[in-house]
């Protein structure tokens, strides 16, 4: 019920929204970090990575500027939605160490629901 309600209410956004939406996430991304930290953090996963793309940021801020309502759906629909082409299930499952038994349990039920 939830996820058809949201994609209800994705569907039911103007277009206008959207951009305005992404507008706004593509200049956060942007804004110089304030600590020196945040800077070399964002180098050093360049670094980390050997992916090197110094220029990430502003790649991403204007892949954030053509995302449209359009493009929001569409993901909703491969990655979320009951049916999607691409959904995948995730089950996060916390046991203490004095409950064991309910663990061995829960992971057989995941294990045979496939």
């Amino acid at each position: 019920a939830f996820l058809e309600s949201s994609r209800m209410m994705l569907s039911s956004k103007p277009e206008a929204e959207f951009k305005e939406l992404a507008t706004s996430l593509a200049e956060a991304r942007l804004t110089r970090p304030e600590q020196l930290l945040a800077a070399v953090d964002r180098a050093w996963s360049e670094i980390r990575s050997r992916e090197f793309q110094w220029a990430r940021v502003v790649e991403e801020s204007a892949a954030l500027r053509r995302v449209s309502g359009k493009d929001v759906l569409e993901a909703f629909d491969r990655w979320l939605a009951p049916g999607g082409t691409e959904r995948r299930r995730l089950a996060s499952l916390i046991f203490g160490a004095a409950h064991r038994s309910g663990r061995v349990k829960a992971q057989a039920a995941l294990e045979s629901a496939g």
